[in-house]
Formats: C-alpha cells, sequence, structure tokens
C-alpha cells in the first residue's frame, strides 16, 4: 500500500500520528503546498501572510524536509493550490491512503479546494481528529484526516 501525508499547519514530524500511520505501508511521500490564498490580501485589504510569517514558513518547511529524509520520505513541495497538484500526484505515485490531520479554518477558498480534491478522486474519507475520534465512508481508496 502506497500512503501520502498532506502537510498543512501541522509541520511537525515528533508526535506527528500521520506519519506513523503512513509508515505502516510500503511506500509513503509527503505533500505540502504553500497555498496561495495565504498569500493574498484579505477583504480589508491585509495580507494574510506578511515577510516574518513566510520566513518562518520557509524555515519551517525545510526542517520539515530534513527531518522527513531522516526515515525516507520524500516531500514534494508545491505554490498555488492543493487541488491543482495533489490529485495528479495521488495519481502518479499509486498513492492508496492519504494521511492528514483535521484542521479548523474559515478560510473558505481553501475549505473548498480541499472538498474538491475530495469529491474529485476515488479515495475513502476517514476523519482522525487530534482528539482520535474517528469517522468512516467507503470508496475506492482511503484518506484519514
Amino acid at each position: 500500500m502506497n500512503n501520502l501525508i498532506w502537510f498543512r499547519n501541522d509541520l511537525r514530524v515528533q508526535d506527528n500520528s500521520s506519519i506513523v500511520e503512513a509508515m505502516k505501508g510500503a511506500k509513503a511521500i509527503a505533500f505540502y503546498c504553500f497555498e496561495s490564498v495565504f498569500f493574498e490580501r484579505d477583504e480589508f485589504g491585509f495580507k494574510r501572510t506578511e515577510k516574518y510569517r513566510a520566513k518562518f514558513l520557509l524555515e519551517t518547511v525545510t526542517q520539515l524536509q530534513e527531518e522527513l529524509a531522516k526515515i525516507n520520505i520524500s516531500l514534494y513541495i508545491y505554490y498555488g493550490t492543493s487541488a491543482d497538484f495533489l490529485p495528479n500526484l495521488i495519481e502518479t505515485q499509486n498513492i492508496d491512503t492519504v494521511f492528514l490531520q483535521k484542521e479548523w479554518t474559515n478560510s473558505l477558498k481553501f475549505t473548498t479546494s480541499f472538498y474538491f480534491i475530495l469529491t474529485t478522486s476515488p479515495i475513502t474519507t476517514s476523519i482522525l481528529y487530534r482528539i482520535f475520534l474517528q469517522i468512516s465512508e467507503k470508496s475506492a481508496r482511503h484518506i484519514v484526516l
């Protein structure tokens, strides 16, 4: 079974249950997208991500990539929207299961892109909250939130 870990805001390797579960498969890779929506201006004209936050993100993703390499997981990094890159990566890498942490966000654009990916991919949805509550639905493939 080939697994993919979809990193969004929780960029830690230590105590990350998604990594532990993904590594149980034959192959595990990781995905991170610098979502362009987070670099746009909000409805009040303020940048959602200023230069210090952007610098912090770059450093954190670099550290994530180094930590994942130590456990033989490649990190695929993109800029744009996850909906533009993730379906193709799932298909080309023959991914069976996608793991990610449940996040609480008010970003309509990000949430819309997330549900676009779920509804256009033949993946089972299994939501795993940080408090270990799990809800499942059946389909051809499997995704764990």
